[in-house]
């Protein structure tokens, strides 16, 4: 791996050194270009700093000639001007920092190109600030930035603060309690939060449970109990897996959705809730109407947003960053080898980002510590289980 610097400036270099671990080579001789670029097309990791002054014609002749060459590895366009203070724009794989800048914004831009393990390689670990995307704290813990999450970022931002109900669909292990997560976090009712899992509730005490109970419904019932719905009043309830809730439990909640009325176990006094609704369902609701073990009525009452999370298979550019996100998370200090990252990248991941993160901590356990983290230390029999 390697730096390139395409600039006649000592200054620019001594700058751009000055915030690296690794050796800058720089290119100031154009007589040079095509000898240096057949050594850029052998290195993968290549980065590329292009000064706009190191050519008379400027920025364009040289980056026609780079992508004829289809040099691997991000671009970095520094322009002759100067702002008034140092920003940056990237498509992901090209981007144009403007000067003064200075370590921690070269270390930003740097991260709109390559992934932070990556970036740890080159740059001096101080000026490094982890953003929001991989903060476990952030309001916004989506981890990627495929075409599939930065749909549902969008969504998110246009709904979290005047949404009724919001279904969230998707394979086990992609995220969905993430997703409501991170609309719960933008959401002004955020205050008052009731989370369930639908699977978990056992169906004889699925009534009481989220509608309540009062004095003396059950024997040794000696006090009023309030369900999940009355607790949810003025807040968010968030109903993870809805799918598996009763037949005969889906009426109630069709009514409290409807007309924010409903009675307790044991009560004929009708309560009144009133609450921002986020589902989940991790299989084909619409084929369980089929089948009559859910009621159509209230599928469309709680499906007028629904945000689909792709599996990981479809957005395999993320994974990256979720292994980023996730030995960061648990303060992993040692990096995946290149080809350990390329075959899970290669692979489908049935089990979604659950079944990555427990392949990674695998890794963490089975690789020796003094060695950076590779698939060949794990037994045949742990590998993609």
């Amino acid at each position: 791996m390697a730096v390139y610097l395409f600039t006649k400036n000592t200054v620019l270099l001594h700058e751009v050194q000055s915030h690296l671990t690794n050796h800058v080579i720089r290119v100031s001789r154009e007589s040079t270009i095509r000898k240096v670029c057949s050594t850029i097309i052998r290195d993968p990791h290549a980065i590329l700093i292009i000064d706009e002054s190191y050519h008379t014609q400027g920025l364009f002749p040289l980056l026609e000639y780079i992508l004829s060459c289809n040099l691997p590895g991000p671009r970095i366009l520094i322009p002759a001007r100067k702002g008034l203070q140092s920003s940056y724009a990237s498509d992901g794989t090209t981007a144009i920092l403007y000067r003064p800048f200075t370590g921690r914004q070269f270390s930003r831009c740097l991260l709109s190109l390559l992934p932070l393990s990556v970036v740890r390689e080159y740059v001096k670990e101080d000026l490094i600030e982890v953003p929001e995307l991989y903060s476990r704290e952030g309001t916004d813990n989506l981890i990627g930035t495929s075409a599939g999450i930065r749909e549902i970022r969008d969504m998110i931002h246009t709904i979290a603060d005047r949404y009724r109900a919001v279904h969230i669909t998707g394979e086990t292990g992609t995220g969905k309690e993430v997703v409501a997560d991170t609309i719960i976090s933008q959401s002004p009712e955020s205050s008052v939060i009731e989370k369930v899992n639908c699977s978990t509730i056992p169906v004889s005490l699925a009534d009481s449970f989220l509608f309540g109970a009062r004095k003396g419904a059950y024997t040794d019932s000696k006090e009023d109990r309030p369900g999940c719905i009355e607790r949810a009043h003025g807040g968010i309830l968030f109903l993870d897996e809805i799918e598996d809730l009763p037949y005969e439990i889906q009426g109630k909640l069709l009514r409290v959705i409807e007309s924010g009325e409903f009675l307790p176990v044991g009560s004929d006094h009708l309560l009144h809730s009133r609450f921002q609704l986020i589902s989940a369902s991790n299989i084909d609701i619409e084929g369980l109407i089929r089948h009559r073990s859910f009621r159509l009525d209230l599928y469309h009452r709680i499906t007028p947003i629904i945000i689909r999370i792709p599996p990981l298979r479809e957005r395999i550019e993320d994974i990256p960053l979720l292994v980023d996100h996730f030995l960061h998370r648990e303060h992993e200090k040692r990096q995946v080898t290149e080809d350990s990252l390329e075959r899970l990248m290669e692979y489908t991941w049935p089990g979604n980002i659950r079944q990555l993160y427990n392949v990674l901590e695998q890794l963490r356990l089975f690789t020796p510590p003094s060695s950076p983290l590779s698939l060949d230390a794990l037994p045949t029999s742990q590998i993609f289980r």
